[in-house]
């Protein structure tokens, strides 16, 4: 969709007036932007309908820890309803009123995952169990929090699963290799910042240094 429709124009102000301000930053010209915090994303898309003039808003978080060619919601993702241009003034709230509604809930994602510890706590707490990249994800950060016990057993029943699934041998050979360093939490956090640094290329995100753990 066109960056200089009447409502783009205004939802792309709303968010330059309100989310740039944070600290956010724009992908390009599209409809997305970024809070980037290294080994994390917070993504925020003012989301398209090819039926209607208007938007979605969606709001989540993006793990940077396994190898990944575009963006994602790993938590969170649609917030409200679609709201449709009628009129320039009527979108103009509308847009700005998104833009705030997406700011507050990048606050909320930035006090849940401030660390790798806090993190771990969500994912192991949330983590659904008919979801395989939950488990991995909860795996992953309860290791780099140093919960060996628990990152083994979120590993290992990803694991199981994926093999009866069929996944790839490629991507089972890289998460043993994580599991076999569970209880090598500095080993596990070179290997992470290794997956984060190659997802982060792929994503054409700028490096970040060692040690973001």
């Amino acid at each position: 969709m066109s960056a200089n429709t009447p409502h783009a124009r205004l939802l792309n102000e709303a968010a330059l007036a309100v989310l740039e301000p944070l600290g956010l930053e724009q992908i390009g010209r599209s409809r997305t932007w970024l809070d980037d915090h290294d080994w994390w994303l917070v993504l925020v898309e003012f989301q398209p309908d090819s039926a209607a003039r208007g938007s979605y808003l969606n709001v989540g978080a993006m793990w940077l820890w396994r190898e990944v060619e575009d963006y994602s919601f790993d938590v969170g993702y649609r917030v409200g309803d679609f709201k449709t241009f009628r009129n320039k003034a009527q979108f103009e709230r509308e847009a700005m009123q998104m833009a705030q509604r997406a700011a507050g809930q990048v606050e909320k994602y930035r006090a849940l995952f401030a660390s790798v510890e806090t993190a771990a706590e969500y994912l192991a707490r949330h983590c659904d169990g008919g979801d395989l990249w939950g488990r991995y994800h909860a795996g992953v950060a309860c290791g780099l929090a140093g919960q060996a016990i628990e990152a083994s057993r979120w590993l290992d029943e990803f694991l199981r699963h994926a093999r009866h699934a069929g996944w790839s041998e490629s991507l089972l050979r890289r998460v043993v290799q994580l599991r076999a360093l569970a209880e090598n939490t500095e080993g596990l956090r070179l290997a992470v910042e290794q997956l984060v640094a190659a997802s982060r290329r792929s994503l054409r995100l700028s490096p970040v240094d060692e040690g973001m753990f």
